[in-house]
C-alpha cells in the first residue's frame, strides 16, 4: 500500500481503529476536590462564623493552614497528573506498516484496512472491531498471539 492510497480506504471505511482517549481530572477539578474535601468545608465554614463574631486572628489561624494544606494538595495531585500524562505519552502504542516498500511507524489510529503491518516480538497487535480475521500470509517466523488480556484468562 502506498501512502498517497491510504486516504481512500479511510474514508470508504472510516477510521479502523478507535483510539481511546482518556485527558484524566482538570487542573482547576482538582483544585476543586481539593477545596471541597469534607474537613476543608468545615474548617472555611469556622473560619467564616470567627470572622463574623469578630475574631480575626482565630479566624487566620485557621484559614492559613487549611490554604496551605489546599496548596500543597492541588500542587501534589497536580504533579501527578502531569506525571501521568508524560507516562501515558511514553507509553502511546505505534504500529509499523508497510508502505511505498518502506517500514514507517505510525499511530494505530492511521491504521486502515489493507495495511501491511509488521509484527516483531513484544509488540502490540493493532485490532479492531467486532470480528478480527487472520487472512493474512506470515512471511517470517511463526506467529503467537497472547489473547489472555482480551479473553480474560
Amino acid at each position: 500500500m502506498t501512502t498517497s492510497s491510504v486516504a481512500s480506504p479511510r474514508f470508504t471505511f472510516g477510521r479502523s481503529h478507535r483510539g481511546r482517549s482518556n485527558p484524566g481530572r482538570s487542573y482547576l477539578r482538582i483544585v476543586w476536590e481539593a477545596t471541597s474535601a469534607p474537613m476543608s468545608l468545615v474548617l472555611f465554614g469556622v473560619s467564616a462564623v470567627l470572622v463574623a463574631l469578630g475574631l480575626t486572628i482565630d479566624a487566620a489561624v485557621t484559614a492559613i493552614p487549611l490554604l496551605l494544606n489546599v496548596l500543597v494538595t492541588a500542587g501534589l495531585e497536580a504533579r501527578a497528573k502531569h506525571r501521568l500524562e508524560q507516562l501515558r505519552i511514553l507509553s502511546a502504542p505505534t504500529a509499523t506498516v508497510i508502505r511505498d516498500g518502506l517500514e514507517s511507524r505510525v499511530d494505530p489510529a492511521q491504521l486502515v484496512q489493507g495495511d501491511h503491518v509488521v509484527v516483531g516480538r513484544g509488540d502490540q497487535v493493532s485490532a479492531d472491531g467486532d470480528q478480527v480475521s487472520a487472512d493474512g500470509e506470515v512471511v517470517d517466523g511463526e506467529v503467537e498471539v497472547d489473547e489472555s488480556l482480551v479473553t480474560g484468562e
